[in-house]
C-alpha cells in the first residue's frame, strides 16, 4: 500500500517541475521573440533586421516602426514605390513560411558601412538571397522611439543582378 502513494508523490513532484520549467521557459523567452528589451541600442536594432532575413525570423519583424516606410528603388528605370513598414511586415510574415519551405535565406555581404548623422543610425550594404543568388543593396535608417527602444524607421532596397558591380545607394532618402 505504500508503494502506489509513493507513486503519486513522484507525480505530483514531476508535475510541479514540469511546471517550473515551463515558467521559467516562457519568462526567458521574452526576449527570443522580438521583445523591446532586445532592442535597447542601434546595433541589436540592426541584428534584429538582419535575423529577419538570415534565419526567417518572424519575430524579429518587431524591429520595424509601424511608421517606418520602406521604398522599393528601381536601378533600370529609376523610379521608386514607397510601402508604409506596417503594410510590409504583413507582407513579409506571410512569406516567411514559404521561404523557410523553399530553403530560401540571405547573406549580408562584408561589413556594411555605418553613420550616425543625428538620431538616424544608418547601415548600408548588400545581401543576396539563396538560392536565386539576387543581389540587394540596402540603407536601413534606426532611430529612437519615444519608448526608448530603437526601430528601423525607413529602408531603402535597391535590386541589382548578381553578376553587375554597380556601387551602393548613397544618401538617407527623406
Amino acid at each position: 500500500m505504500i508503494l502506489p502513494r509513493a507513486l503519486f508523490n513522484v507525480k505530483q513532484r514531476f508535475q510541479k517541475v514540469k511546471t517550473l520549467c515551463l515558467t521559467l521557459a516562457l519568462f526567458c523567452a521574452g526576449p527570443a521573440l522580438g521583445t523591446e528589451e532586445e532592442y535597447l541600442s542601434a546595433i541589436a536594432a540592426y541584428r534584429a533586421y538582419c535575423r529577419i532575413y538570415e534565419q526567417n525570423d518572424p519575430a524579429a519583424l518587431a524591429v520595424y516602426s509601424d511608421d517606418g516606410v520602406i521604398r522599393f528603388l528601381d536601378e533600370e528605370s529609376g523610379r521608386s514605390k514607397a510601402l508604409p513598414m506596417g503594410m510590409y511586415k504583413d507582407l513579409i510574415r506571410s512569406m516567411i513560411p514559404g521561404a523557410q519551405a523553399k530553403g530560401e535565406h540571405v547573406d549580408f555581404s562584408g561589413q556594411p558601412e555605418q553613420v550616425q548623422t543625428g538620431e538616424f543610425y544608418t547601415w548600408r550594404g548588400s545581401r543576396t538571397t539563396y538560392p536565386a543568388a539576387t543581389t540587394t543593396c540596402y540603407i536601413v535608417d534606426i532611430k529612437k522611439s519615444s519608448d526608448g527602444s530603437y526601430r528601423v524607421v525607413r529602408e531603402v532596397l535597391l535590386t541589382r543582378s548578381a553578376s553587375r558591380n554597380s556601387g551602393l545607394p548613397s544618401g538617407r532618402l527623406e
